[in-house]
């Protein structure tokens, strides 16, 4: 089964017009993460090298930073990138809508490969997958790419000169949590935790993490002694913890992924 899903993405046309006379323009995308700006992707197409760029805007305790990262790829004729079968991706979707069908696609700042497949096509709109991601791409009258939608991530063509506001603090006010929690949970600098009280212990017990402090055990007020069992610091056969280790210990876990960096949902 492999080997024909291989035979037949080998088999489907690239979008021919990624490499149109008009592909030399670059072209300036916003990006934004569940409707909040956070950034923008620049794609550039030269002869025989395409260029794909994303500028990542932060704000953390009050100061506003970015992040760049670049990939350039030599392509060929076609679109593909010399020495392998895989089309960048954002070329494939920029000039026009791709043919129905799939071809193997590569995320640019990844390098991870797959298929990449349209399941409906229009003059000005395609929809389908890439590495098993759903998205729905709009064009303009010239099959310029005018929108994209990627899960929470929608990007979407700027205006030449156009300059984006630093984007808030994302995570200030908590993010949803599932499965019967009340209201969000929030990221709290290491020591400033609040208790949480009996009463809203009792109606969500999930919530008593985010009180856990340095020793392993939730705070109690007084009068809520048996709210919750009591926690060891130590259980047997832990050993000492050091920062040192500690680091060692998450340096080591990191090597052990194969793909180190962001994705394009960053």
């Amino acid at each position: 089964m492999k080997a024909l899903l291989a035979v037949a993405l080998l088999a489907l046309p690239v979008n021919p017009a990624s490499t149109g006379s008009t592909a030399g323009t670059p072209a300036r995308f916003v990006f934004a993460w569940r409707g909040v700006p956070v950034g923008t992707v620049t794609l550039a197409l030269e002869v025989g090298r395409f260029t794909y760029t994303s500028l990542h805007l932060h704000v953390r305790e009050g100061r506003a930073g970015e992040r760049v990262r670049e990939v350039t790829l030599r392509v060929d004729g076609a679109g593909r990138v010399v020495g392998s079968e895989a089309v960048p991706q954002a070329l494939w979707l920029w000039r026009g809508p791709p043919p129905e069908g799939c071809v193997k696609g590569r995320e640019e700042l990844s390098g991870e490969e797959g298929p990449h497949c349209v399941t409906a096509r229009g003059p000005a709109s395609a929809e389908g997958t890439m590495l098993g991601a759903r998205f729905h791409a709009t064009y303009d009258g010239q099959g310029r790419l005018q929108a994209l939608e990627v899960g929470g991530s929608r990007f979407t063509a700027a205006p030449p000169g156009a300059r984006l506001r630093a984007p808030p603090e994302l995570f200030a006010d908590g993010v949803p949590v599932e499965g019967g929690t009340e209201g969000a949970l929030r990221l709290v600098p290491d020591g400033q935790a609040r208790p949480v009280s009996a009463a809203r212990a009792v109606r969500a017990p999930t919530q008593a993490a985010s009180s856990v402090v340095a020793g392993g055990a939730p705070k109690q007020q007084p009068g809520e002694a048996g709210a919750f069992p009591p926690v060891p610091d130590r259980l047997p056969g832990m050993t000492e913890w050091t920062p040192r280790a500690a680091r060692a210990l998450a340096e080591s876990v990191h090597q052990a992924f194969p793909d180190k960096g962001p994705t394009a949902a960053d």
